[in-house]
């Protein structure tokens, strides 16, 4: 009887203990359901609304330029810590690397932001790539550029690349992405903890497959969205910085023919718009691109200077270009067109 007594004791204390486990589990994702809807009420009410500097638009980004430096200035020294673990050489070839630095120069100084501290660092590896960080700096594959087979052949083609990161840059496009992701991932996240709380799995696979959604349609339309805005400011820049705008459609023309059926017919979940259509964009483009190019060369003999910056014309100053998505840029004399 005795260790039946001992038994009958200790059930009710293996409930308690059940039962205060649960309430602490219960009162710990209630209170970090508060964290997360305060800081998304925080993020909401103190989002701040800055100017695009490319179109003069109000936008929300709650990273300042300073943080866009120096976010791309950390990311830049993790990328060469890495580039030696993998013993890829960086800036090897120093007649690229200087090409690489004059047209960056060339470019970003008629920029939107031309004093930002822009740097590029070239790896020496076959892949053919290219991508931007916040606040001005590039990394660059040797593999992109070759005169024969690559996907950039000459000057004009590499200076359309470069371009169209530094709009990417100008742009703020990756700070604004992360903006645009936070509140609704701290929302799926706030409703997967409610639902793993009150033990609706239901609920939890629903909010997963929103996440998963979210991830893979919505944030890829922004990335499609912010490629072809880099692409067409990228154009404008390239030409008012002496650089041939029809570069740029010889480059997209080039990689749609190579494009595989599939990868055309699943486009949509691509963080990039179908190389094709991107071509198409930049040839319905190229009238303006080249009125500027010839501008800057009659500038450039005449004077023996490059096209002015653009510092101080954003948006108002440059005609808006009807986009059903984003407010896009062309010159100003192309006005009358729109």
């Amino acid at each position: 009887m005795k260790t039946l007594t001992s038994i009958s004791q200790c059930e009710p204390n293996r409930t308690r203990e059940k039962t205060s486990a649960q309430s602490r589990r219960q009162m710990s994702c209630i209170a970090l359901t508060r964290i997360i809807f305060g800081t998304l009420l925080l993020l909401f009410t103190s989002a701040c609304a800055t100017i695009d500097p490319v179109t003069g638009n109000k936008v929300y980004n709650l990273w300042t330029i300073q943080d866009d430096i120096q976010m791309g200035k950390d990311v830049y020294n993790d990328m060469q810590k890495w580039a030696r673990e993998q013993k890829i050489p960086i800036n090897q070839d120093q007649e690229r690397l200087a090409q690489l630095n004059r047209i960056m120069n060339d470019i970003a100084a008629v920029s939107h932001l031309p004093d930002l501290p822009y740097e590029v660092m070239l790896l020496e590896h076959q892949m053919a790539n290219a991508f931007a960080l916040p606040g001005g700096k590039f990394v660059f594959f040797s593999g992109l550029y070759d005169p024969k087979n690559g996907l950039v052949r000459d000057e004009d083609e590499l200076a359309f690349v470069m371009a169209h990161e530094i709009a990417h840059v100008n742009a703020r496009h990756s700070t604004r992405a992360m903006t645009r992701a936070m509140p609704i991932n701290l929302l799926l996240l706030g409703g997967m903890i409610y639902a793993d709380l009150k033990d609706k799995e239901d609920l939890q696979l629903i909010l997963g497959g929103a996440f998963v959604l979210h991830e893979g349609l919505l944030m890829t339309k922004y990335s499609r969205r912010d490629e072809r805005e880099a692409d067409e400011v990228g154009l404008m820049y390239m030409a008012r910085a002496g650089y041939n705008p029809e570069a740029a459609v010889r480059v997209w023309e080039r990689v749609a023919a190579d494009e595989s059926r599939l990868m055309k017919n699943v486009s949509f979940l691509s963080t990039h718009p179908p190389s094709s259509e991107r071509a198409r964009l930049l040839r319905r483009r190229l009238p303006a691109a080249l009125a500027a190019y010839e501008e800057t060369k009659a500038l450039a003999v005449a004077h023996h200077v490059p096209g002015p910056s653009l510092r101080e014309e954003p948006g108002p100053r440059w005609s808006r270009i009807q986009d059903p998505e984003r407010a896009l840029v062309s010159p100003r004399d192309n006005a009358q067109m729109h």
